[in-house]
Formats: structure tokens, sequence, C-alpha cells
């Protein structure tokens, strides 16, 4: 059935009539033909609750033979049936140069599958999100196509605005009921055992005050997540005039991105095919030799900076704030090359997963309820802590003592006698890490760990980090230790100003990683954290050691935290000793200023 309709499709393609366009809109035509599995159980449905999965052959159908006005009768004009109609008619549009139409019909296909992305997903099971992902993907490459081939300033900044709100948003609400029901769980035990064993009522008002607000919380998530639509104007407000906002959108197998700045100067570009493949196989070079020779590592880094910073204008501007893409979020910015000097040498550089995550930190007003400064460090993974819930899928994970760790305890100490609360070996648990409230500073001497498991479709159930215990609960498929980026994001950090997490596990980098990267950062900030520093590749125990030394002694001398990084990375460029990227660059901060 799938190849006759492939068949039936390339005859009324060749029967319309092929122009000088038809590879571009080739792309698009592609992407519309890989088999998707019919899965019969749901055709028990409504017919207007038909989800995408069977949509495409109806889809197809009403296409070839009917039209995209029969769909919206048949169907309904918000009916993913209808979003595919209009998707093919598009090509058909763009094959025929009808611009305006291409584009006009790539909107309106897109729109309505986007708004259908909340009514259906959580309906699914795995193979049928599976699935949908996949179809995600065809209707960001109709919309980003026609947008780049007919560039009028309204077509980008629309584009622009459906990016910032489509970007890393597809599990947010099935995040936001998770994390609400379990806060809410957390809360009817909590006052249970309070009004059972607590006698001091001030004690039992506090607490059921702040579970309360971690409650109510987590239910304005779920109304931010399904009601608030982002502008790139939000960002534009949050913007000074020295710096430049830059998202990246790998779609297909091209990569694109956006730049705006506080005057709303859009910027919308692709980088073409081969390009794109450079720059994802030079990733790949760079994270697989580690610290090759120095000249090598340049070289590669010269490449990158020269493909995707050739047509962005830094002229007065001293700072970055970038969202990243595809395998762009496994490398560092900072160790771009120009043939001179470092991309980190001219301009301040950081992190955000999404335009979304950047607009509701700076609305975020909320200020650390105390000064301390929490330390988990010195780890004992293998030691073990409970039986309460099952580890599994982790099997492959193994984490080693971090040699350099009880010295960075010391350090932190140190420079902070009076603030540091440690939680060291053996207690250094799940169970502890989630009774803390608010610290200033949450320093994870740990491992942060990104798993590559396509049974696992959420990205923040494909990440985390380990606790004591983590070994033996992986060995013995039972126990904590193991907190996934999930779990992570219910913690109590609301006005947290920094979370550190000092040794990432990651491998030679693939997608599933990057987004394990970006979920693991952003579930910080769900959780209330302001800044998140992390790395990008297990780094020399001796040079991270060092890096983070310096960092806290820039931070008490009352630098803000991404400076206080940037003049660190500076420090150790200089230095014979550390000056190759692969040292010095692995470290990257995500937040606000």
């Amino acid at each position: 059935m799938y190849k006759l309709k492939q068949i039936i499709f390339l005859i009324t393609f060749l029967f319309i009539g092929c122009s000088n366009r038809l590879n571009e809109c080739s792309i698009i035509e592609k992407s519309l033909y890989s088999p998707t599995e019919f899965n019969y159980h749901n055709v028990s449905r409504e017919l207007k609750d038909i989800p995408f999965i069977i949509s495409r052959y109806i889809g197809i159908h009403k296409f070839l033979f009917d039209d995209a006005n029969s769909s919206k009768e048949f169907y309904g004009s918000k009916s993913i049936i209808y979003s595919d109609a209009l998707l093919y008619k598009s090509i058909i549009s763009c094959d025929s140069r009808d611009n305006n139409s291409f584009y006009n019909l790539s909107k309106k296909a897109y729109d309505i599958y986007f708004e259908n992305q909340k009514h259906y997903l959580f309906q699914f099971d795995n193979e049928e999100q599976k699935n949908y992902i996949k179809e995600n993907k065809r209707y960001l490459l109709s919309i980003f196509t026609s947008t780049y081939l007919f560039q009028k300033k309204n077509n980008v900044t629309d584009t622009f605005n459906k990016w910032l709100n489509y970007k890393r948003t597809l599990y947010d609400i099935d995040n936001a009921i998770s994390l609400s029901n379990s806060l809410y769980n957390k809360l009817k035990k909590e006052l249970a055992r309070l009004n059972q064993e607590e006698k001091d009522y001030s004690k039992i008002e506090f607490i059921t005050k702040r579970l309360s607000y971690e409650y109510k919380s987590s239910l304005y998530s779920i109304e931010y997540q399904t009601q608030k639509k982002l502008s790139y104007k939000d960002i534009q407000t949050i913007l000074t005039p020295n710096q430049l906002y830059l998202d990246f959108a790998k779609v297909g197998e091209n990569y694109y991105y956006f730049t705006l700045d506080n005057q709303a100067n859009i910027q919308f570009k692709k980088i073409d095919k081969a390009q794109s493949k450079e720059i994802d196989d030079y990733i790949q070079r760079i994270r697989k030799d580690g610290n090759i020779s120095i000249q090598t590592t340049q070289n590669r880094y010269a490449k990158l900076y020269n493909i995707i910073f050739k047509d962005i204008d830094l002229k007065n501007k001293t700072s970055l704030i970038i969202s990243p893409d595809g395998l762009l979020g496994l490398i560092p910015f900072e160790a771009f090359y120009d043939g001179e000097k470092y991309l980190i040498e001219k301009v301040k550089i950081r992190y955000i997963p999404s335009g979304k995550e950047l607009v509701k930190l700076y609305r975020d007003k909320t200020k650390s309820q105390n000064n301390d400064i929490v330390v988990f460090a010195d780890i004992n993974f293998d030691t073990t802590i409970s039986k309460t819930k099952g580890v599994d899928i982790y099997k492959r994970l193994k984490f080693g003592k971090l040699a350099n760790s009880k010295r960075d305890v010391m350090v932190v100490k140190k420079l902070f006698p009076n603030q540091v609360k440690l939680f060291l070996e053996d207690n250094a648990t799940e169970k502890n890490l989630f009774k803390i409230n608010s610290p200033k500073i949450l320093y994870l001497s740990t491992h942060g760990f990104f798993i590559d498991d396509k049974n696992i479709l959420n990205p923040m159930l494909k990440s985390g980090i380990a606790l004591s215990g983590a070994n033996s609960a992986i060995d013995n498929k039972t126990g904590d230790g193991i907190v996934t980026g999930l779990e992570l994001a219910g913690l109590n950090l609301h006005g947290t100003e920094l979370v550190v997490l000092s040794a990432c596990k990651t491998g030679m980098g693939d997608i599933e990683e990057a987004e394990g990267v970006a979920s693991l950062s952003k579930a910080f900030m769900l959780a209330g954290a302001k800044n998140i520093i992390m790395t990008l590749w297990s780094v020399d125990d001796e040079k991270s050691s060092l890096l983070m030394e310096k960092f806290y002694e820039n931070i008490n001398n009352g630098m803000n935290y991404s400076d206080a990084l940037r003049k660190t990375k500076l420090w150790m460029i200089k230095d014979k000793n550390s000056s190759h990227p692969y040292y010095w660059s692995g470290f990257v901060g995500s937040g606000r200023d």
C-alpha cells in the first residue's frame, strides 16, 4: 500500500511539472515518505480523534483523490488529517513557484499540527510518540524551507516565534504534570507526618507554606506551558546594546540560525547541507581526539568559526547568548578560533536551552532564602543506600571516584568558611539532596550522565546525576543514587543563584547526548536555579580542580558568575600547562548574568 501511494504521488508530481526549484521542494518530499507503521487499534476512536499515525494514510488519500477543502469539511479545520493535506498541497505550491501559497500553507499546516501536539502526545504509547517526533520534522522542514526561500520580514519573525515556542518543549507539559503530581503526593505525606510527629506548630506552618509554594509553582508551570506564547520581543527587551542572541535549529540535514539584538534586528540564515555535515564531523573529531595537538585542535575550531560566524556581525558586541541545537550543543563556542584569538577572548558567552528558559529566568525575581553553599562531594558510589526504585535501564553506567573531589571541598571551605554545608561520602545521598532548601550555591562534585537508549524518548529521563549508592543501585537493579533530570527538576532551588556540576560523562557526540546536556541544564532551571555550570566532557581531574579553585576565588572577589568563569578560562589560556582548549573550554555556563 505504501509503495502504491508513493508511485501515485510521483506520477502526480511529474504531471504537474518539474521546475528549476525541484531540488529545494524535493527535500521536503523525501521527508514525507518515510514509512510509518499502521496501528489498527486506534481505528476504533472517533474520526476527530484519529491520531497522526493513521492520518498520513488518510491524509494522502484525501490529497491525491480529493483536495484539502474536502479534508477540512470531512475531518474539521483543526484535525491533523487536514494539516497533512495542507502540507502536501504546500509542496505543489513550492514547485509551481507560488511563493505566498507555499509559505501560507506551510504555516497553516504547522499551526494545526503544533496545536494538536498538546492534545495527542500524552495519549500515545512509546511507539506512537516515536512516530509523532518523526512527523514533527516534516512540518518544521516545510516552514523553515518556505521562510528561507521567500525571505520576507513578517515571515521570518513569525517563523522565529514558532521556533521559540517549539524548541525543546515537546515534553514540557508532561514533565510539569509529573512534577505537580509528585509534589502533591509529597505535600500529603509530609502533612500527615507532621500532624502525627511534630509538636512545633510554627515549624508545621513553615513547612506547609513552603510545600504549598512548590506545588503552586508547578501548577503555574503547567499553565505557562499550555497558554503562554513567546515572542522574539520578550527576548529583545532582555538584551542590552552589547548583547546578541543566537538561536540554532537543526532541521533536516541543515543547520539554520536566527540572530536578535536589542533593536529587534533579526537575521535568518541557512547553512548548506555540505557545511552542516562538516560542522557535525568536526565536532565529533574534536570530542573523539580530546587533547590532540593544539595546532590540529585550533584548525578544527577555525573551520567551525569560519562556517558559522562568517555572516554574523559581532561589531560592538561583547556578549553572546547562545541556544545551540543538534551537535552544536556538545561543543564550546568559546574555543572557536579566528586564526589569532579564541572567541572567548573577544566576547563573553553563556548558553540557554531555549528562548523560553531565558525569558522565564529574567521574569523570576525570587531570591535565595539563605546564604548557604551546599556541597556534595567525595561521594561513595559503591555503598548501598536503599531498595526504593528500579534502575535497570542504567546498567551500562559505572561511576568512578573523583580523585580531587576532597580537594575541591577544602578550597570552597577555605574561601567561604561560614557558609558551607557538606554532604560527603555515604551522606551524599539522594534523600539529603531533596532536603536542601534554596541554597545560594549548590556544588555537586559528581558525575552527570547521558544515556543513549532509543526506547526512552523524554530527554529528562535519559540524563541525570550519580550520588552515593549509584553503582550499587545499578548492579542490584534497585536502590537510590541515580537521580534523573526529571527528578532534579523537583528540587527546591527557587532563588538559588548557581548550580555547579563538575564531572559529566559523555561519549563522542550524537544528537541524543546533545539533548541530554540541554535537558540536564534545563532541569536545574525548572527547579529554580538561575545559573548552571557543567562540563561537556570528562575534563582532566587535576585541571578541573584548578579551574574550580580559580572560579571560586573570582566569585569571592565579587565577580558575577559568567564573568568569573570567563576570567578563569582566560587565565588558563595564558598558562602553557593548561592552554589547550581541552582543559579549559569543557566547562560551560548556562542561565542569566
